[in-house]
């Protein structure tokens, strides 16, 4: 019987091969169904709570053909950089054109670097969802301004005249907002007393409804929220970073997921990363080995107590230093999928497993989690004013005459003393003068370094500088140091 069994699985008869192709062929359409469809297969599991595995869901980038877009190829002109120099000039032009294209919200953009055989440079630039090409040229094609700024010892200040103004406008306004609130205590009917009086206009037409929100949306009303009960009013006058805010509460409830109708949480959590050659965004020199290795030692080592030393010794993220990896809180949504998906899964107080991202390896300390509320709130708002709303904005720093066009190298050096990293930059003669100048004027003051209107760097003079060269230290790593030096 066994024999015969083993004799039709091995050696089918044709009619016995073609129920074989027929059944492979079903096979690999569900496999190929499950890849495709992954996620509308785990939400429906999950939905229906049925006694089935959940499948890797596997993101699909769809190219420009399918999604739309534009693309873009630049040549980089390295004529006059050196050769030794050239790859992290070029690393730094990607770096400008992908923070350009981050203002812009451009959804999940490509860049990449090209060297050809020539030795020439290419930046590939895809950018899903642009169609008009002058539009893209337009966001990213620019020079970039990079600039030196002193502080600006001129910030005007209001005269005695405008404080009378801005004191005498509030005062108005809350007079205002206080005979609307008496109003509301007095029984008013708050939807019409909004659609009245409110000084917002983007909520004055629906009775002052904000719909529901969370503390993510409207930080400052929903503060002002949780101490008051639903279906009741805010019984004093409260401010915003706007004015004067009336408030009435009127439902509060747990957020949940649209689809599965679960509640949704949110989590506080603090990483570690150690990226890798080929990662996004990665400088750390290490090939992807060599990180897994890194990494694998810091999980034997971390715990509770030690992982926020551990991150700001070793953590290749920028500004991990500073701020001890710390990510706050934050849903589902906000991170790339294995990194949400592990947080989620894993007990509060406890350090992950290595996870891969597109970043490169993390260990995650969760450390709370919680369900996210929501609330509906109506407000009036009465608008107050402020300083910059009578002189504008008022800029700490003003231009110096020193710009880009003046520096004619940045590179990383280690400090001989002890072996740290710092940046060390190299003027052309009119901006070593210019720069010397600078010094003079701001010694044991601050110097900031613009990048396209960001700060970058904000060094601090410590003594004049002549000869046209200067010396960035601080608390950087290797990374932090590589990468001031690509934007410079």
């Amino acid at each position: 019987m066994a024999e015969n069994f083993l004799q039709k699985l091995f050696q089918p008869s044709q009619r016995g091969k073609h129920w074989w192709i027929f059944v492979f062929v079903i096979i690999l359409t569900l496999v190929a169904s499950l890849i495709d469809f992954g996620q509308y297969y785990n939400k429906a599991v999950a939905r229906y709570k049925l006694p089935l595995p959940q499948t890797k869901e596997i993101p699909f980038r769809l190219g420009l053909d399918l999604l739309g877009g534009t693309q873009l190829v630049y040549q980089a002109d390295v004529s006059a950089v050196s050769a030794t120099d050239r790859n992290s000039a070029v690393e730094g032009v990607r770096d400008v054109i992908e923070r350009r294209i981050n203002v812009f919200g451009v959804s999940e953009p490509n860049v990449q670097i090209n060297k050809t055989s020539g030795g020439d440079y290419r930046i590939l630039v895809e950018l899903a969802g642009i169609k008009d090409i002058k539009e893209a040229i337009k966001m990213i094609g620019e020079t970039p301004l990079l600039e030196f700024k002193e502080q600006n010892p001129g910030v005007r200040q209001l005269t005695d005249e405008e404080n009378q103004q801005l004191a005498d406008y509030n005062k108005q306004a809350e007079t205002k907002a206080e005979e609307i609130l008496g109003k509301v205590l007095s029984g008013g009917d708050f939807a019409a007393l909004a659609k009245q009086y409110s000084e917002d206009e983007k909520t004055k037409e629906a009775s002052g409804d904000l719909g529901w929100v969370t503390t993510n949306d409207q930080p400052e009303l929903v503060e002002l929220a949780k101490k008051i009960p639903v279906g009741k009013t805010s019984t004093d006058l409260t401010t915003s970073g706007l004015g004067y805010e009336i408030i009435k509460l009127e439902g509060k409830r747990d957020k949940t997921d649209a689809f599965t109708n679960q509640p949704v949480q949110e989590v506080k959590a603090q990483h570690l990363l150690i990226c890798f050659t080929g990662a996004t965004n990665c400088e750390s020199g290490l090939v992807k080995e060599e990180a897994y290795e890194k990494i694998k030692k810091l999980k034997e080592q971390a715990n509770a107590e030690n992982f926020v030393s551990l991150v700001k010794q070793n953590s290749t993220e920028p500004n991990a230093r500073e701020t001890g990896g710390d990510l706050g809180w934050f849903d589902h949504s906000a991170m790339v999928k294995p990194f949400a998906d592990a947080v989620f899964a894993q007990e509060t107080s406890t350090i992950s497993d290595i996870v891969e991202t597109e970043f490169g390896y993390h260990l995650i300390f969760k450390q709370a989690e919680r369900k996210i509320e929501e609330y509906q709130i109506r407000h009036i708002l009465v608008k107050t004013k402020t300083e910059e709303d009578i002189i504008g904005k008022q800029s700490e720093w003003k231009n110096t005459e020193l710009t880009g066009k003046n520096l004619t190298k940045a590179v990383v050096e280690f400090n001989p003393n002890d072996n740290s990293p710092e940046v060390s930059l190299a003027f052309d003669a009119e901006g070593a003068k210019m720069f010397e100048d600078i010094t003079i004027r701001n010694v044991s003051k601050p110097v900031a370094i613009y990048l396209d209107g960001y700060p970058i760097s904000v060094p601090t003079v410590n003594e004049k500088i002549s000869g046209g060269k200067a010396v960035i230290t601080g608390k950087f790593n290797i990374q932090e140091a590589k990468l001031l030096a690509q934007r410079l």
